[in-house]
């Protein structure tokens, strides 16, 4: 498939591994039109399939169905110059969030339920937008912690604010 000379469609693909083939054919994949491939469906990416798709920074990034990354993983989607969309994480550690924080782009974390305080600390400091839409409920810490954020925090999922401090600070930067 990397050595076909027209496009291929792949958009049910699940697996970049860091087999030469799979290597190839990220090759490909980097240079080809958006409308042909879409990361959506991958469940598992190696480190090298995902270096090779992020020397391009023209091209979001959409993983999610991609429950959670690596250290180097995540270092190297913080230096994408383009979106990220990780909204298969269900959980974010504290060291996670710390090393997501030096990405200036729109970060897309949609599938989080919930974000402990440490890690929403770390998050605080991004310049770029942060989509936190399945978020349905905040603790007044987990509000305070939000408004402090640099860029906008988008909480589509939110049922509603209290009138606790944290989150009647939040919602002066809503």
């Amino acid at each position: 498939l990397a050595r076909h000379p027209k496009h291929v469609y792949l958009d049910s693909l699940t697996c970049l591994d860091d087999t030469p083939g799979h290597l190839e054919l990220a090759e490909k994949l980097k240079r080809m039109d958006r409308s042909y491939f879409s990361e959506r469906k991958l469940e598992r990416i190696s480190l090298e399939a995902l270096r090779i798709l992020t020397t391009d920074s023209r091209n979001n990034l959409l993983m999610d169905r991609i429950p959670n990354l690596g250290k180097e993983e995540l270092t190297l989607l913080s230096t994408h110059k383009a979106s990220i969309y990780l909204n298969g994480f269900t959980e974010l550690s504290k060291e996670s969030a710390r090393i997501l924080s030096k990405k200036t782009h729109p970060l897309y974390l949609s599938g989080l339920k919930d974000l402990s305080g440490e890690a929403a600390m770390h998050l605080t400091g991004r310049k770029g937008e942060l989509y936190l839409n399945g978020i349905e409920t905040l603790s007044d810490g987990l509000a305070m912690a939000l408004s402090r954020c640099s860029g906008p925090v988008m909480l589509e999922g939110l049922r509603e604010l209290g009138n606790s401090p944290g989150h009647l600070a939040l919602a002066k930067t809503l």
